[in-house]
């Protein structure tokens, strides 16, 4: 992406990423003098390259929206595919209580069978 003809600079961390979009919230459409004002936010970067930054994540979206980008697959956390934990995976409740932490443990000790009058 250009401006006025200028390349737009050098990559961006995911840090400065989320400086420049945090600035996009302080400082909406409108606001007078907008991209020095968002550089100011976003150490090392000028007005022109947030303003190229900006237009190339206007382009991402539109091209999202159009369907020209395909969506990623992400786990929905119930694949198995990807266990790499030990010989065998644990299942039923073993694996809740992995999962879950000392919460799901909990809740599975309170789970059993009441003593009869017997075991008093």
């Amino acid at each position: 992406m250009e401006f006025f003809g200028e390349p737009a600079g050098p990559g961006w961390s995911r840090t400065e990423d989320k400086l420049f979009e945090n600035a996009l919230v302080i400082f909406p459409e409108g606001t007078a003098n907008r991209w020095a004002l968002v550089a100011g936010h976003v150490p090392g970067r000028t007005p022109r390259e947030v303003w190229a930054h900006y237009c190339e994540l206007v382009q991402d979206v539109e091209m999202i929206e159009q369907g020209r980008v395909e969506v990623p697959v992400y786990g929905d956390g119930d694949d198995d595919d990807d266990y790499d934990g030990g010989e065998a995976e644990p299942s039923g409740s073993d694996r809740t209580a992995q999962v879950g932490g000392s919460r799901a443990r909990a809740e599975e000790r309170k789970r059993g069978v009441p003593w009869t009058e017997e075991e008093h």
